[in-house]
């Protein structure tokens, strides 16, 4: 990689957390927040995109798991471009979708 861009891959970071995160975890701050997302963030997204319906993940890979599920049924094609990660032709899959793959 250049110097300056994270190699996020893996799923591990090559720098160490900011200290006030470290102290919150060492008082034992944190854990699991709600399922839906945290209160302040949705009331604040849905007042800026003036939406009554909005949703947080945890990540590209449920909201790409979620997407699918909400606009697709079992059999569907869906477009998948290469290179593509792993993950998305595995979630096609395990929902019964077919993957079309472009280049």
């Amino acid at each position: 990689l250049r110097p300056g861009i994270a190699n996020l891959a893996p799923g591990t970071a090559h720098w160490s957390p900011p200290e006030r995160l470290v102290e919150a975890a060492l008082r034992g701050d944190g854990g699991y927040g709600d399922i839906r997302g945290e209160p302040a963030l949705l009331a604040a997204l849905r007042e800026e995109h003036g939406r009554e319906h909005v949703m947080v993940t945890p990540g590209a890979n449920q909201a790409f798991v979620h997407a699918l599920l909400s606009t697709c049924d079992v059999g569907d094609e869906v477009l998948l471009w290469r290179p593509y990660y792993f993950s998305h032709l595995v979630a096609l899959q395990l929902l019964g979708l077919v993957p079309v793959f472009a280049d």
